[in-house]
């Protein structure tokens, strides 16, 4: 299933840097007219000219639009390196989503990246009970939070990163290796509620030059990075009723040997179903004889077989019917690939992420 995302730079739902309110608000409009799309934004870094207070005004807007138009939201936030927990953009967003959620909004909530919550979120002396501050915000506030394991492990913690997307690493012009793997905190934010997705995020582009969508390999990936496979809790997702618009809830039991679960996969399965408000009548049942069946079929016999070899002589079944049984060739995309593509920038402001930039092209 694909989900389109209707994003803006935060500000620019108020009005604010270089947009005005009646563009946003056609926008939004314009993003309402299309059945599953969302509304998103990219949410500026707490540092330097941007506060907290800035932030909640920004979301408290967006989350007015979304209950307006009884839209769900998905935002990319605190994708950085910056370990203070007053920089973090999600405790501004959490304020805002409270006052939305009492003033009627009731729709999904999903946060992209979040990496900045694995670090050490200096700002008290008890750096542990700040980092577990941030988590049970997250969790009291409905929320899913998506983390993308190769996007991440690419651009977190690579030379080249500084200001205003990060902390500055050193040394600069010499050799280092990274030292961080880049992801959220899968273990600690599952282990106290917060449902959990994977996804891919960026695919053969600017910001990670790889990837080939395969959800088994970001699975695989995930579980890799986050040592899920000894994980001393076995989450499980509990879904609402399909007329019901409240998001999954997550509750855990213990695994007190840390022996590998298959419950994990559901990171780019079930789970990730439940954060795009996808229904799914077949979950948790047998299935019925005549129904359209619609799975991927792999040679494994259990969950460490799966996630040993990339399995591209897998089946897949979609609606019924098997689908194309081989990759298609690298050359069907030379037309898109091949040639980079030109953008009219609107100024002369770079992009940054990460350890990569993109500057005006001339």
């Amino acid at each position: 299933e694909l989900q389109g995302v209707a994003n803006l730079f935060l500000p620019h739902y108020s009005g604010e840097f270089g947009r005005t309110r009646e563009e946003a608000q056609a926008h939004v409009e314009e993003a309402s007219k299309h059945k599953g799309v969302v509304l998103g934004a990219y949410s500026p870094r707490c540092d330097g000219g941007v506060k907290h207070s800035m932030l909640e005004t920004w979301y408290s807007t967006l989350f007015s639009f979304a209950k307006n138009y009884n839209m769900d939201v998905d935002l990319h936030i605190d994708e950085h390196n910056d370990p203070k927990y007053d920089h973090l953009a999600l405790v501004a967003m959490c304020n805002s989503l409270e006052k939305a959620r009492a003033d009627g909004f009731t729709r999904y909530v999903v946060l992209g990246h979040c990496t900045a919550l694995s670090l050490g979120l200096e700002g008290s002396d008890d750096h542990e009970d700040n980092k577990r501050r941030a988590l049970k915000v997250a969790w009291a506030k409905n929320i899913t939070v998506v983390i993308n394991p190769f996007t991440n492990l690419s651009l977190q913690d690579r030379q080249g990163t500084r200001s205003p997307i990060g902390v500055e690493l050193k040394p600069i012009g010499e050799p280092r290796t990274p030292r961080w793997r880049g992801i959220a905190p899968i273990q600690e934010l599952v282990a106290v509620g917060v449902p959990v997705v994977a996804a891919s995020d960026n695919v053969r582009d600017w910001w990670y030059a790889y990837g080939d969508y395969d959800m088994l390999q970001v699975c695989s990936q995930a579980i890799h990075l986050g040592h899920l496979d000894s994980s001393l809790v076995i989450p499980t997702l509990h879904k609402p009723e399909a007329t019901s618009e409240k998001p999954a809830t997550l509750t855990t039991s213990p695994n007190p040997l840390g022996t590998c679960s298959s419950t994990w996969l559901a990171l780019g399965g079930l789970w990730a179903a439940n954060a795009m408000g996808l229904t799914n009548p077949t979950a948790g049942k047998d299935f019925d004889v005549n129904e359209l069946l619609s799975l991927c079929i792999f040679d494994a016999r259990s969950s460490v077989e799966l996630l040993s070899r990339p399995h591209i002589d897998r089946l897949v079944v979609a609606a019924g019917q098997l689908v194309q049984e081989s990759l298609p060739s690298f050359d069907e995309l030379d037309d898109i690939v091949a040639t980079p593509t030109k953008v009219d920038w609107e100024s002369d402001q770079e992009v940054r992420r990460g350890g990569s930039k993109v500057s005006k092209i001339t």
